[in-house]
């Protein structure tokens, strides 16, 4: 029997970030997962970890890989 995979993930990878005064698209009460690492900070919208299941990113020169 051949097990046939019919969805995928696909991986967010160096994703992009705003300001959050430039995020109008979302809405106040989003959630999102916080990141502060080496006085840098960082959201993802739980909508978007949830779609993609994995994000990879990096912060203070460091790797990190997101999920929800």
């Amino acid at each position: 029997m051949t097990y046939r995979r019919t969805t995928a993930f696909v991986p967010l990878d160096d994703p992009a970030f705003l300001k959050a005064q430039e995020a109008t698209f979302l809405p106040d009460d989003d959630l999102v997962l916080g990141l502060e690492w080496a006085g840098e900070a960082r959201a993802y919208p739980v909508r978007m970890v949830r779609y993609h299941h994995i994000v990879n990113d990096a912060a203070a020169g460091r790797p990190l890989l997101i999920t929800y």
